[in-house]
Order: structure tokens, then C-alpha cells, then sequence
């Protein structure tokens, strides 16, 4: 379509006049902005934070309009909250964009949640730009603190003490603690088994604890209690508190007691266990080195896999002498020893390098009644190294295919350094016949030690050795670099005796490096050869193990490689043979579980089937603070299929006398399935710790004295008196008393619950005469304790001219260094002047002193008192000054005549 020329120009002049009018409105719209939805921001988004830290966010921000923007940021945070960035405002140009970083400080009590933060930002005229809002999530946290808040400083033997712990929530949720408590000299505590506390909550947990000292002396107490939240075992925290337990202040002198165990079982003819035991040993005598050992065992119905054996035996030990009756080893040496244990008496004397010995026995294990007895002296030293010892003994046997008497004479010599020789020869003429025996022994080294030994009896030798040889060799070496060396080899070969003709022999050497305890490598040979009635035998084996062990944090792994070549008993035929044993042990929490396999191929000398598997296990679990079960089983498997298994559990409980109570069973089958069903024994034991008295402590060295009130003399109560090692309580009349302390001088000390500032008076020295048969005796009063203070400074001199005005003298400042001596009539006490000048005694009891300043002088100076007397009230307070002047000097003025004057100036 054409358009007219003239319409075409109207068209321009309208348009021209629009864009006119729309340039102006915008002029009128930039002296005026309109803000309203100017500012675009970005969404923030959820923030974690802990309690106790900071959060930051940023939010992205963009001006939309043509016009600069002022924006005033507002930020509101939850109560206690503080805000560390975003309140500034700042200015954004014209379709300009910025980042708004908001940052924020969490209270340390934060509780865990979700917390909203309102955002809002305006113009400078007051318009909102935009409304938003931060969600803060504060994750839960778990912690505990201890803190001990009262306790005493010393506590009574056998009495009950207490103490507090104040326990706080340091986390931010609610949470449920786990006390637990202990004394580290075994005492009965008691406190709460839990405790809820909201979050930041704070309380206080009473501990009573019962201590029992069995002997004179002091011993500090220190009582644990552990809190560990149920929910989170990581928070857990601890405090102690240390008490000094002492005795009774009119304690009589106790009983000597020696410790034992008695156990009481219970189980059915088939279990076969020891229907009681009682086991201990001790000191004899007070203040000597005499020990008392007894056990007794009663008799067990029949066979047992517990290994319980009839055995009663007492024995008495001292320096001079040992003394033995019941079940024992009264072997007189290895030669005349029939290496049987029987049921007698013995004794040793030992008295000015000679010593005799005697002993008489029954062998009521034998098949056939015989009994022996026997004699010995010898001259010379004890066992100590370079003793050198010269013995004769006689055994006469009688009864069994042994009967016979024997004589045999021994020696120790010491040729060279720690290097022994032991020799022995043995005659014995019997029932078996004529025979004689002898042994030597070498051994000897300190970097390497070395031992050889060769032992050899005659077939009719009435002794255990007959008919047979042994010899060996040993040596092991200090350890250098965590490196150690051990060697062995011996052969023990037998030829007749015995009541038989068959001759058998085995040979051993074995050779390892050990390095650091944890890992080793041995090589080992072996050879065996027997004659037995339907041919001759022979077998071999050489091998070589490696094995290791090491530490990871709470668990414990080992492990063991054997492999080697061996020979059947035909000596011929040659096969390899292989071990390998692996097993490990960790502790998790206050349980400890341990596994551990074995599996060989390939028969040797070492093990009889050709192959073998073994599996086992061991578990601790303690499923109480006082309960605790044990658990442990092995199953093995030969190549055939042919094995078995066992498991032995146990129930063990403490109860809060001491004493306990287990449970115990053990179960055998084929294999773990069948175990159940097998063989059981099962018993109930009741262990009861005792203390049997044997007799009264040495009296000697006992003190008594009294603790009074300097003002009223009245007695003072519940004053802890140190004496020596031993300490104890003043009675109601302050009263103390102390037994079994050592000959010497003795210095006492005091101390109170609530000591506040006091000292004693009196002479705090006690002397024990071990002569005395009447205790040594003490009195001292206690009062407040006062206080001397002081100063010393110096005068100098100041020149104030040459005419006729005379000098002065002014302060000069501290004296620092200067001994001062606090000198009373029983005690002198001294103290040195610091930089200021100053010194002080404290803690001085009442009565007249002298305060005296000491040292050497600098030239022309003088003090102006040395010696100053006071009298000191109790619990008072004096102060004294110490000045150091110039020393005046004669000035003589002479003149052309002679002396016109003679004048003192400083």
C-alpha cells in the first residue's frame, strides 16, 4: 500500500512528539525511583552448625532497576545469638549484583534443632526489598566434665569417707551418664550407677568409700569416678581424689595375718574336683625375713580333667634354715632322687659356711609301699657365685624294685669368674645291684652364656637315671640391637636298666635368632631310635619355624610357619612336612576375645598324624561391673576325619565382701555340634579370700603422745600425726599412738581437715631406743601461727654542697639478698630479703624471738640495729626494719700550727 506523502509526514511529527513525552516521563522516573521489586536475591540455603562456633552463608543479590540502590540489611537471630557479618548496608548500581555474606556466633549452650533466622532488607526510604529467611540446624553433641568439689584430706582405716563430684552435661541434648567408681588400694566405693542431666545441667554425685589398711603405715587413697554417656561411649571424662588413709589412733598392736584363699566346691562323685582348698603364705615373723607357705587340698573322688591332686604340705623358710612337711619333692640330688614325690618331713641348716640336711618320706603314689630316707653336709658357702662347696650324702630306700643305699659326694667349684663346675658321683648297692652314677655340670658368661652338662648311670644304678646317658649344651646371648642369639643340642640315650633290654636314643639341637621378643626363626633337627621287641625304629626331622608377634593398638596377632623334610620310622623313606598356626587377641570395651588355628601336613617326630586341623577360640566378656564370663573351646581334626572338641565355660561373680562365687563347666564330643551331648563335668565354687592370724606384731618401737589446745590444754581430736612412715588419728582426747617403728630419731609433723593457719609448739623430735621397753612418749600444743615481716633498705649520702650547710642523708632503696635470722629458744629459722627489700616468717608459734640481719658489710657502712627482741602474741603479727647508714668518720682540720679541730662527719 502506498502511503501519501503528506500522511506520511503527520506520522513523523506524532511519532517525534510521543518519543518526546516518553523521554520526559523517564526524566520524571530517575528523580524518583520506584524500588518495589528492584533487589533479585538467591534463596539461602540450610546450614549445619555446632554449638559454640560460627556459621556463614552468602546470598547472591542483583539490582533490577536502572537506578543506584541503598540496601540496609536486617538479620534477626535467635536470642544470645550475635551476628559477626551482614548487618552493613551497602549500594548496588544500576543492574549491578553482589554477594551478601551472613555470618553468626552460636552459644556454646545451643540446645540441638532447627532454628530459623528472618533476613529482610530495605531502601534508604524505608521500602522492603525482600523477605527471607535461613534455617540453621545445630547437630547434637555429647560431652561430660568432672569436677571434684569435696574431699577429705585424710580418712580412718575401716571407716567410711566421703567425697563429691560435680558432674556436668557439656552437650547440647539431653543424655544419660554410666558412673562408675573405684579405689586404687581395693576399697568398697559406692556411688550412683547412672545419672540424667537435661542439656548444660549441672549436679552433684556423692562417693562413700571404705578403705582397710593391713598394716601400720599411711598409704594415699586415690578414689576414680568415670561418667560415659550410654548413648555416645566417646564422652566420657574422669576425676580423683587422692585421701591419705591412716590408722586408728588407739589401734592396738595388730595381729600378724598371712593371706590366703579358701575354695569350698560343690559337684557330683563324676566331676572329680577337690571338695576344698586352701592356699597362702607370708612374712612368719614381724621384722624378719621368715615365710610361711601351706597347701591343702582335699582328696578328689576320682580322676579329673581339672587336674586337682590330694596335697597337703606346709613350709617354713628363713635365712639360716628351710623346713618342709606333707606332699613334696625331698629329692636328694639328681642322682640319688627316685623322682617321686612323697609324703614326709625335711630340713636344712645352714650356719657358718656348713650346713646339714635331713628328710624322711613315704611314696604313697607307689604301686608297691616304699619309703625313704636321708642325710647330707656340706662345707662351705652358700649359692652365690664364687662360693665354693664341698657335700656327702646318704639315702637309704626301702621297699620296690629301687631298694638300695646310696652314697654320693658333691662339689662347687669356681675356677675362673663366674665360671661353675658342678660335680657329683653317686655309689648305691641294692636290690637292682652294684651300680655308680655321676654328673658334671659348666656353666659361665655374661655376654654369652654358656651350660654343658653330661649325666651317666650304670644299669644297675638304684636311682631314676639307670641305664642311661644325657648330655647338653646351651648358650644364649645379651641382647645387642634387639638381636639375641639361642642355641641347644642334647642326646639322651639309654642302653638296658630300667628292667628291660631295649635300648632307645634322641637326639635334639635347635638354633634361633630372636629379635626384639616379636620375631624369631629356628632352625631345629631331631632323630629318635628305639629298639622295641618287633624291630628296630628310625626317624628324623629337619625344619625350620619362623614365627612373629606384634602390637596394634589393643589387639595382639602371632603368627607361626614351620617347614621341613622328615624320615619314617624305616629311616628311608623321605617326605616333606609343613605347619602353619595363626591367631590374635583384641580387647573391645572390657571384653577381650581371642582366635587362633593350626593346621599341619606331613608327619614328623614333633606331631604323630599326618595331617591335622585345629580351630579354637577364647572369650572374656564382662557383662557387670562384678560379673564375669569366660568362655573358651578347641575343636582338632585329623586327616581321617577322626577329631574332637571341647569347651570349657565359667561364671565368675564378685561379691562385696570379697569373696566369689563360679560357675564351671566343661564339655567334650566329637565336634562342636555333638559337644553338647557328650561328657560333662560341671562343680560350683565359693573362693573367699582370708586373713589368718599367726600371732601378735613386734611391740618394739612403739610411741605414744598427745596432740592438746595451747590456750585451754583441752585435747585436740582428729589431728593427723606423721611419724615416719606411719601415721594415724588423735582420739577425742588427742590421744595417738604408734607400733613397729625402727630405732632412730623421728621428727613428727601435724595436719587438720580444716587446718586454717595454726602451728604446734613443743619438741617435735621423738627418739626410739630399740633397748626401751616402755613406748617413747611426745606432747604438743597447737595454736594460731603468727607472722614476722620486715624490710631492709640502705641510707646514703647526699652532698648538698661546699659551704657551710651540712650533708644529708636520704633512702637509698631495697637491699636484695640479705640473710635475716629469726632466732627463738628452741629453733632458728632464716629468710633472705628479695628485690624489694622484703622478707617474712611464717607460720612462727607464740613466745620471745630476736629477729638478727646478717653478712658481710661494704666498707664504711654500718648497721644501724642489728638485733631487734620481740614478743610474739599467738596468731599475731610484727613488723620490723632493717636500715644500712653510712659510718661516721674523725676528720681532724690542721692547720699551719697544729690541729685546730677534730670533727665526726658521715
Amino acid at each position: 500500500m502506498r502511503i501519501p506523502p503528506r500522511a506520511a509526514l503527520a506520522a513523523a511529527v506524532v511519532g517525534s512528539m510521543m518519543l518526546v513525552a516518553a523521554a520526559s516521563a523517564d526524566a520524571q522516573s530517575a528523580a524518583v525511583p520506584d524500588t518495589a521489586g528492584a533487589l533479585a536475591t538467591t534463596h539461602p540455603a540450610r546450614v549445619t552448625g555446632a554449638a559454640g562456633t560460627s556459621i556463614t552463608t552468602t546470598i547472591r543479590v542483583a539490582n533490577l532497576s536502572t537506578s543506584a540502590l541503598t540496601v540496609l540489611p536486617h538479620i534477626t537471630a535467635p536470642a544470645e545469638w550475635s551476628t559477626l557479618l551482614g548487618g552493613v548496608p551497602f549500594t548496588l548500581g544500576p543492574h549491578e549484583g553482589d554477594t551478601w555474606l551472613v555470618s553468626l556466633r552460636l552459644p556454646a549452650r545451643t540446645p540441638a534443632g532447627d532454628y530459623t533466622v528472618l533476613l529482610r532488607a530495605n531502601d534508604s526510604a524505608g521500602r522492603t526489598l525482600m523477605r527471607d529467611s535461613l534455617v540453621v540446624t545445630v547437630p547434637p553433641r555429647h560431652a561430660v566434665a568432672l569436677l571434684v568439689t569435696e574431699r577429705p584430706i585424710y580418712a580412718i582405716s575401716g571407716a567410711t569417707y566421703r567425697g563429691a563430684v560435680l558432674v556436668r552435661n557439656l552437650g547440647n541434648v539431653a543424655a544419660t551418664f554410666r558412673l562408675t567408681s573405684r579405689s586404687s588400694l581395693g576399697g568398697r566405693t559406692t556411688a550412683p550407677d547412672s545419672i540424667a542431666l537435661a542439656a548444660g545441667e549441672s549436679r552433684v554425685v556423692r562417693v562413700a568409700v571404705v578403705t582397710t589398711l593391713a598394716s601400720q603405715e599411711s598409704f594415699d587413697d586415690a578414689v576414680q569416678l568415670r561418667a560415659t554417656d550410654v548413648a555416645d561411649s566417646a564422652a566420657t571424662a574422669a576425676a580423683s581424689m587422692q585421701v591419705t588413709i591412716v590408722q586408728r589412733a588407739d589401734a592396738s598392736v595388730p595381729l600378724l595375718r598371712v593371706a590366703s584363699t579358701l575354695r569350698l566346691r560343690a559337684s557330683d562323685a563324676a566331676t572329680g574336683v577337690s571338695p576344698f582348698e586352701l592356699i597362702g603364705g607370708g612374712q612368719l615373723r614381724d621384722g624378719h625375713s621368715d615365710q610361711l607357705e601351706f597347701v591343702m587340698r582335699g582328696r578328689a573322688s576320682v580322676s579329673t580333667p581339672f587336674g586337682d591332686q590330694e596335697e597337703y604340705r606346709v613350709g617354713l623358710r628363713g635365712n639360716s634354715y628351710q623346713a618342709q612337711i606333707g606332699d613334696a619333692f625331698f629329692n636328694r640330688s639328681p642322682l640319688t632322687g627316685i623322682g617321686q614325690r612323697g609324703f614326709g618331713a625335711g630340713l636344712k641348716l645352714n650356719r657358718h659356711n656348713v650346713g646339714v640336711a635331713g628328710f624322711t618320706q613315704r611314696f604313697r603314689l607307689a604301686p608297691e609301699p616304699s619309703s625313704e630316707s636321708g642325710a647330707a653336709i656340706h662345707f662351705g658357702g652358700g649359692e652365690d657365685i664364687g662360693a665354693q662347696r664341698l657335700g656327702f650324702g646318704a639315702v637309704r630306700r626301702q621297699g620296690g624294685p629301687l631298694d638300695a643305699q646310696i652314697l654320693s659326694a658333691n662339689t662347687t667349684l669356681h675356677p675362673l669368674g663366674d665360671l661353675a663346675v658342678e660335680l657329683e658321683y653317686a655309689d648305691s648297692r641294692g636290690v637292682p645291684g652294684h651300680g655308680v652314677a655321676s654328673s658334671a655340670r659348666v656353666s659361665g658368661g655374661d655376654v654369652v652364656h654358656l651350660e654343658l652338662g653330661y649325666l651317666t648311670a650304670e644299669p644297675t644304678f638304684a636311682g631314676v637315671m639307670r641305664g642311661a646317658t644325657s648330655q647338653f649344651l646351651s648358650l644364649n646371648t645379651q641382647s645387642w640391637n634387639r638381636v639375641q642369639l639361642l642355641a641347644a643340642a642334647n642326646e639322651y640315650r639309654t642302653a638296658g636298666g630300667r628292667g628291660t633290654d631295649l635300648e632307645s636314643r634322641q637326639r635334639n639341637a635347635t638354633m634361633e635368632v630372636l629379635y626384639d621378643s616379636r620375631l624369631s626363626l629356628t632352625y631345629a633337627a631331631r632323630s629318635r631310635y628305639s629298639d622295641v621287641l618287633f624291630g628296630a625304629g628310625k626317624a628324623s626331622q629337619r625344619g625350620v619355624t619362623a614365627r612373629a608377634e606384634q602390637q596394634l593398638g589393643s589387639a595382639r596377632v602371632w603368627g607361626a610357619g614351620e617347614v621341613g623334610r622328615a624320615t619314617d620310622r624305616s629311616g628311608d623313606a623321605r617326605h616333606p612336612f609343613g605347619a602353619l598356626s595363626l591367631g590374635g587377641s583384641a580387647a573391645v570395651g572390657r571384653h577381650i576375645v581371642s582366635l587362633y588355628g593350626e593346621t599341619s601336613q606331613g608327619s614328623a617326630i614333633s606331631r604323630g598324624a599326618d595331617r591335622q586341623n585345629t580351630l579354637g577360640y577364647d572369650v572374656q566378656l564382662q557383662m557387670a561391673p562384678k560379673t564375669i564370663v569366660s568362655v573358651g573351646g578347641s575343636d582338632t581334626r585329623t586327616g581321617g576325619g577322626v577329631g574332637y572338641a571341647q569347651m570349657d565355660a565359667r561364671v565368675t561373680h564378685q561379691l562385696p565382701t570379697g569373696a566369689s562365687v563360679t560357675m564351671r563347666v566343661r564339655i567334650g564330643g566329637q565336634d562342636f555340634r555333638t559337644a553338647a551331648d557328650g561328657p560333662k563335668q560341671a562343680f560350683m565354687e565359693y573362693s573367699m579370700p582370708l586373713q589368718l592370724p599367726i600371732g601378735r606384731t613386734h611391740a618394739a618401737g612403739r610411741v605414744r603422745g598427745r596432740v592438746v589446745d595451747q590456750a585451754t590444754g583441752r585435747g585436740i581430736s582428729g589431728t593427723l600425726v606423721r611419724l615416719g612412715t606411719q601415721a594415724a588419728i588423735t582420739d577425742g582426747e588427742g590421744q595417738v599412738a604408734f607400733a613397729g617403728l625402727p630405732a632412730g630419731a623421728y621428727r613428727l609433723s601435724l595436719a587438720q581437715q580444716a587446718s586454717g593457719n595454726t602451728i604446734f609448739t613443743g619438741d617435735p623430735t621423738v627418739q626410739i631406743d630399740s633397748a626401751r621397753r616402755e613406748a617413747a612418749s611426745f606432747r604438743v600444743a597447737v595454736e594460731p601461727a603468727g607472722a614476722v615481716r620486715g624490710t631492709v633498705r640502705q641510707k646514703i649520702v647526699a652532698r648538698t654542697g661546699l659551704g657551710v650547710q651540712p650533708d644529708s642523708i636520704v633512702d637509698g632503696g631495697p637491699l636484695e639478698g640479705v640473710s635475716v635470722a629469726l632466732a627463738g629458744a628452741r629453733d632458728t629459722i632464716y629468710r633472705t630479703s628479695d628485690a624489694r627489700g622484703e622478707f617474712e616468717f611464717s607460720d612462727v608459734s607464740s613466745g620471745a624471738w630476736t629477729v638478727i640481719v646478717m653478712g658481710e658489710l661494704p666498707a664504711q657502712t654500718q648497721w644501724e640495729v642489728e638485733r631487734i627482741p620481740l614478743v610474739l602474741e599467738r596468731g599475731g603479727a610484727e613488723r620490723v626494719a632493717f636500715r644500712l647508714v653510712p659510718r661516721r668518720r674523725r676528720v681532724r682540720i690542721v692547720s699551719g700550727d697544729g690541729i685546730d679541730e677534730v670533727k665526726e662527719t658521715p
